[in-house]
């Protein structure tokens, strides 16, 4: 129930930004209002925007000065002209490919905000439906210059961490303040793709094994929705994983980080693994439930949001495509 300030506005507009930087966004949000309506300080002066400042309400740790807020309300409610303006904010600080992106994250943080009127809010979610996104992005802006913006108190300097907890709980809140947003899922394709043709052959084993008809394609699976829906779900888990493990390149993060994670999870499933069960489908389950819930300490199981259930049920199926998992025993 966050509401939609300036510090969330921009945030979501930093990520999806195509210059990464706090002081670069302020100017081009804030300073672009200053330099449209002339806004000036309480001492007659036009405002500058420096790297303290722009820090300082991105972090939420001040208000938005009096001036500035009834100067970015006068701006933004000149309907055509407020429109080009902030077509303009979009054209040169975010690319088309993220605009969408953009859009639907406001739109999120707009549902999510639970002190905003309702009628404003109807209002606003009318204009995102009615795909008017210029005019969208501007109601927001100018409701997220408007809203109390002082939301964090000032961050005290960190103490060295002297123990392990502490180092997690620092790298923790490292992570956090970097912000990496989750890669985009990967839309599921019709057709399976080459890496799926061993855990979904595992799949259709344990299937086959149940329902005592033979199964080796995905087409098989048609006539018997039970098996069809399942086949589905694990898809979907698999694809949640393989995700991230492709989207790690365009957060400059190593390789080597997923196959971590990898082995994490295979080290706390493995005696699960190797238990004895009445069926394949028994397997999968218990298997599945205890991937849910292994420990992790990981660098990507650290990131905010990025690894869920999903996500690790789809690594179990990765370490099937590797050999470590077979869901029913080659002599039954």
């Amino acid at each position: 129930m966050t509401p939609l300030n300036y510090s969330r506005f921009s945030h979501i507009f930093f990520d999806h930004a195509i210059y990464k930087d706090v002081t670069a966004v302020c100017r081009a949000l804030i300073g672009t209002l200053v330099n449209n309506g002339n806004i000036e300080n309480s001492r007659g002066e036009i405002y500058t925007i420096n790297s303290q400042v722009a820090k300082e309400f991105y972090d939420g740790t001040a208000s938005i000065y009096p001036e500035l807020a009834s100067g970015a309300d006068y701006v933004l409610s000149k309907d055509e002209e407020s429109d080009s303006m902030c077509e303009m904010i979009l054209e040169d600080n975010v690319a088309v490919a993220q605009r969408n992106g953009l859009f639907d994250d406001l739109l999120e943080a707009i549902k999510d905000d639970g002190l905003m009127n309702a009628r404003t809010k109807a209002e606003m979610i009318g204009l995102y439906d009615a795909k008017e996104y210029v005019k969208f992005f501007r109601a927001a802006f100018a409701y997220a210059m408007s809203t109390e913006n002082k939301t964090a108190a000032k961050k005290a300097k960190r103490k060295a961490p002297s123990t392990l907890s502490e180092r997690v709980d620092a790298i923790k809140e490292m992570l956090e303040e970097l912000r990496l947003k989750k890669p985009v899922l990967i839309v599921i394709p019709d057709d399976l793709e080459d890496n799926e043709v061993i855990y979904a052959s595992e799949l259709f084993k344990a299937y086959s094994e149940d329902a005592m008809v033979a199964f080796a394609t995905k087409s098989d699976l048609v006539a018997y929705p039970k098996y069809a829906r399942d086949f589905e779900r694990q898809r979907k888990d698999f694809y949640a994983a393989e995700s991230i493990r492709v989207g790690l390149r365009d957060c400059q993060l190593e390789d080597s980080n997923f196959d971590e994670l990898k082995k994490e999870i295979n080290d706390g499933v493995e005696m699960t693994a190797s238990a004895l069960y009445s069926s394949g489908l028994e397997k999968i389950r218990s298997v599945m439930d205890k991937a849910v819930t292994v420990p992790l300490s990981s660098l990507l199981a650290l990131i905010p949001s990025w690894i869920g259930p999903s996500e690790r049920k789809g690594v179990v199926h990765m370490l099937v495509n590797d050999g470590k998992i077979k869901w029913v025993d080659e002599d039954e």
